[in-house]
């Protein structure tokens, strides 16, 4: 009897509790609009370029720095309507962020899914200029699920839930861009000697850096450098070269690039697996030219070759620069010899 009485009031008061969320749900807001706003010392072209290119997300966002479980992958290309970022991780799920909308400098808006949760919403950046700052502010809006609504109620909202990470996100993009300088003015360049010449087959082993040009320095080089250095002495692998930085793309407006240190190997060397990959080129007409001095100076050379590029119609798949000199072996800097080599496309 004492049984039959405890279920009867649990059943009860199950029901009570069931229907007081539904109760609740008919109430609670069915939309939700979280947004952040931040001004920022960079100015609105440099905040586009990292808003804009999804990859440059994985860079500033809280999400990407709390969950180091997530694995992203990209469609489309960065940068455009109609690129595609989608994750997966053990504590966000499955989902996916598309660019719907660019307006340079001004506004990205954009399509977020969250597969796991059957959430679909929208958001968008607006940037505008505040003197000699810009206004960021970041926004996300979309419909409530009906079960759900209860339960975020109770969670105090989704203003609760995602506006620490907005601020955290915006805050981090703050940093990030505050040191990032606009691209210089056309400078007066050096008389550089061009040829054009034949390059012959090749074969490198490098480690590839898909990354912002900012992260470019001297110590990304000499670690990589020094990994391909215990890994071709542990293969008895000979260097037949100055060690050398493929260049695939350099993209000064939106600030990221894609290179690749490596060494020259001879021809037969067995390709690596892992990290290291290997490369192997085919005789290909290419410019030439003969650059001394400071490697930091090294950028009017390239400049050299685009403007001789212009000039005379023609493109580039991809550059080489070739460390000839080591420069702790020569008294100046005048005498270091980095050749450079554009490599044309037919």
């Amino acid at each position: 009897m004492i049984m039959k009485k405890f279920f009867k009031w649990l059943i009860i008061s199950l029901l009570v509790i069931v229907g007081l969320y539904f109760i609740i749900a008919l109430f609670a807001p069915s939309t939700y609009k979280v947004e952040r706003s931040k001004t920022m010392s960079a100015s609105p072209e440099i905040i586009y370029s990292q808003i804009s290119h999804l990859k440059n997300w994985e860079l500033w966002t809280e999400w990407a720095r709390k969950d180091t479980t997530t694995v992203n992958t990209y469609e489309g290309n960065d940068g455009e309507v109609g690129s595609i970022m989608r994750w997966k991780s053990k504590n966000m799920g499955e989902g996916n962020v598309e660019i719907t909308e660019l307006v340079p400098n001004e506004k990205i808006a954009y399509k977020l899914t969250f597969i796991d949760w059957n959430s679909v919403s929208t958001g968008a950046f607006t940037i505008a200029p505040a003197g000699d700052s810009s206004k960021v502010s970041w926004s996300n809006e979309g419909e409530i699920a009906f079960m759900m609504r209860t339960m975020f109620l109770f969670m105090g909202g989704m203003d609760a839930m995602m506006g620490p990470d907005f601020e955290k996100g915006l805050a981090n993009l703050d940093v990030l861009t505050s040191t990032m300088k606009p691209e210089p003015q056309e400078p007066v360049l050096p008389d550089y000697v061009i040829s054009t010449i034949t390059l012959p087959a090749a074969h490198y082993i490098g480690i590839r850096f898909d990354t912002l040009i900012s992260a470019v320095d001297s110590t990304l080089f000499s670690t990589a450098y020094g990994e391909l250095a215990v890994y071709a002495a542990e293969n008895k692998i000979e260097m037949v070269g100055a060690p050398v930085c493929i260049t695939y793309s350099w993209d000064q407006v939106n600030g990221r690039c894609e290179i690749v240190a490596a060494f020259p190997v001879p021809l037969t060397t067995k390709a690596p697996k892992g990290k290291i990959e290997s490369i192997k080129t085919i005789p290909a007409e290419a410019l030439w030219l003969d650059y001394y001095g400071e490697y930091m100076n090294i950028w009017m050379a390239h400049m050299a070759m685009d403007n001789y590029m212009k000039a005379n119609s023609l493109k580039s798949k991809m550059s080489i620069e070739e460390y000839v000199t080591d420069p702790h072996t020569v008294p100046s800097y005048d005498s270091v010899l980095t050749k450079l080599y554009y490599v044309l496309e037919k």
